[in-house]
């Protein structure tokens, strides 16, 4: 799962990757959307980078932990400076869309209470990715955890 902040992503990209998302299947693979295109562009740290802010950061990091056992179990999380990556597996008769709207809606209330702000916080979407076996699991763990220094954030203190 991976979210990110209003302002993380200019329009322009987002635009661009939805209408190439509308291309062909069959075209070569160099001219598809690619996830990676926008996380690349994310861990440019671009955007007010609310989350670098410890204050911001912590409320986040704190919900998502409260959450853990009662929507979810917690596999792997990071809070970068303007997104967040969660692995997790869903608990039984839990619906993924009101945890993420609870999650998404308290942090956004507090963190606007904190920096004096109003209007939008996170962009309205979010990425889910289902993990269908071990080995992707391990990737997506991997991904997570090193993701900080993969962006340069040395001692990085988000991460679980």
């Amino acid at each position: 799962m991976t979210f990110r902040l209003h302002d993380s992503v200019p329009e322009s990209l987002r635009h661009e990757v939805a209408a190439r998302k509308k291309l062909p299947l069959k075209l070569p693979k160099d001219q598809r959307p690619s996830v990676r295109e926008v996380e690349a562009y994310l861990d440019r740290s671009t955007g007010a980078c609310y989350l670098r802010q410890s204050a911001i950061g912590e409320i986040v990091a704190n919900s998502i932990q409260h959450l853990n056992g009662k929507d979810y179990r917690l596999i792997a999380w990071v809070v970068m400076p303007n997104h967040v990556h969660l692995v997790f597996k869903m608990l039984p008769d839990r619906s993924l869309s009101k945890a993420m709207h609870s999650l998404k809606s308290f942090t956004a209330k507090e963190s606007n209470r904190l920096l004096g702000r109003t209007g939008l916080f996170w962009q309205r979407e979010y990425y889910d990715r289902l993990i269908r076996n071990d080995a992707e699991l391990e990737r997506a763990v991997h991904y997570v955890r090193s993701n900080p220094e993969m962006a340069g954030l040395a001692n990085w203190k988000w991460v679980g």
